[in-house]
């Protein structure tokens, strides 16, 4: 145990670790870069109150903002991350599933050295597997039950449209009554729609 400790690939995959929990924080910068935009815009119309394009401009921004997205923001892969997220019906973003990742490998790697007395190469292979496995494979699970979920919804939806149709309904006021009437992940899809 005291070998461990004291081994220098620990504590730099810790540093690197921090490093990358510090250098991604959403938080970070944004509050200049928000008032910054504001007083462009306030500047701009006379006819808002300020309060009011604030409140606007706050609600248009991204919410992933700092290091991160400027680093891995333009990536395809974190593109496609974000989407998988989405189709899921996942909350997170690309920053916290990438960190929850890392700590998964991170704890895989640390029983399987210490707890189990297996190399340090074995343990840093089970942890990088399991932090790219595990998360992936939650995820696609979750788009699978949302696929038969909403396949098994849509029916009904469809019946929802005619129904509506019917009766005299404009096809907007149609996907509306859907969205209303209806279960994620197919309400909120013709939510979108609409």
């Amino acid at each position: 145990m005291l070998s461990l400790l004291a081994a220098p690939q620990l504590w730099i995959g810790l540093g690197l670790l921090l490093a990358v929990v510090l250098l991604t924080d959403p938080k970070r910068g944004s509050g200049k870069k928000a008032n910054a935009r504001i007083q462009r815009v306030t500047r701009k119309t006379g006819a808002r109150t300020t309060a009011d394009i604030a409140q606007s401009l706050r609600r248009q921004m991204p919410q992933q903002d700092g290091v991160f997205a400027q680093v891995f923001g333009g990536m395809p892969s974190i593109s496609r991350l974000q989407a998988r997220l989405e189709i899921a019906g996942l909350t997170t973003t690309p920053q916290k599933f990438l960190i929850v990742s890392s700590i998964l490998a991170l704890v895989v790697c640390f029983a399987v050295v210490v707890l189990f007395g297996k190399s340090l190469i074995l343990g840093l292979l089970a942890g990088i597997l399991c932090g790219l496995a595990l998360p992936h494979f939650y995820i696609g699970r979750n788009i699978n039950k949302r696929k038969k979920l909403f396949l098994s919804l849509f029916p009904e939806a469809i019946d929802l449209m005619v129904r509506g149709l019917r009766a005299g309904l404009p096809i907007a006021e149609s996907f509306i009554h859907v969205s209303h009437q209806l279960p994620p992940p197919l309400g909120d899809t013709f939510g979108n729609i609409s």
